[in-house]
């Protein structure tokens, strides 16, 4: 039996990179702000390369950073090396890549997100949006226990877990990352209110146990840069400018 659960300012689906920025500063705004998750243990979980940079996931860094983001200094915490990319070519493309450790990276994300005024976690799967009767308006979600959470706004950041497959070799398998739990019913619900959906591809380093390794036979890749400047100081003065703007 469905009950009304909770009313709040803003409710995020989703605590990947790009859920946890939006609840997060949508809590430090002052705005009551739910975040859900499947489970908390995959909060900014790093399932790919784990990383912050490169052309195109280190300029939106560095834009969350102009604005507060906390994807960069999160980074500084678990940093492990960083390094240029694309050296080859001209310096339009030259982009600086850190190299984080996933477990740190995730933890710290974690510890953020739980000790942030105005935000509060729920675990639990959304299946399904409130809408009004004309369904131009999204007004809450429902979780698969039946409790409705009403807000102003809904944003849905699923990322990697809405309806996935992991594929390996020629296997596919109906599960989300690392062997975690799939949203399965928030797709049809998004489908209904006529939105529509595509899939996409993300790829995931093999596991290697180190003790199968003849490391003697390799060359080690050194460090360029002992630092992970949060993404990074030379552009200080644009995000300064930036926020001006903002403002």
């Amino acid at each position: 039996m469905a009950f009304l659960e909770e009313q709040v300012d803003i409710v995020v689906v989703g605590a990947g990179h790009a859920g946890v920025e939006a609840a997060l500063v949508s809590a430090k705004r002052g705005h009551k702000t739910l975040l859900f998750t499947l489970s908390p243990d995959s909060i900014s979980m790093m399932a790919c390369n784990p990383n912050i940079g490169g052309s195109s996931k280190g300029a939106s860094g560095q834009r969350i950073g102009c604005f507060g983001g906390m994807m960069g200094k999160v980074c500084d915490q678990s940093f492990l090396q960083s390094r240029m990319l694309n050296q080859s070519k001209g310096p339009a493309v030259h982009s600086l890549r850190a190299q984080a450790d996933k477990q740190v990276y995730s933890q710290n994300m974690r510890h953020l997100v739980e000790n942030q005024e105005n935000l509060h976690i729920r675990q639990g799967e959304i299946v399904s949006l409130l809408c009004n009767e004309e369904k131009t308006e999204i007004r809450g979600v429902v979780s698969s226990t039946g409790a409705r959470y009403y807000a102003k706004a809904v944003l849905i950041c699923t990322g990697v877990y809405l309806n996935a497959r992991c594929i390996y070799g020629e296997v596919s398998e109906e599960t989300g990352p690392n062997g975690l739990r799939r949203a399965t019913k928030l797709s049809q619900a998004l489908l209904d209110l006529g939105f529509r959906l595509q899939r996409f591809k993300t790829g995931t380093p093999a596991r290697v146990d180190r003790r199968s390794l003849d490391f003697s036979k390799m060359e080690v890749q050194k460090e360029m840069y002992l630092w992970c400047p949060s993404l990074f100081p030379r552009i200080l003065p644009v995000c300064r400018f930036l926020k001006r703007i903002a403002t």
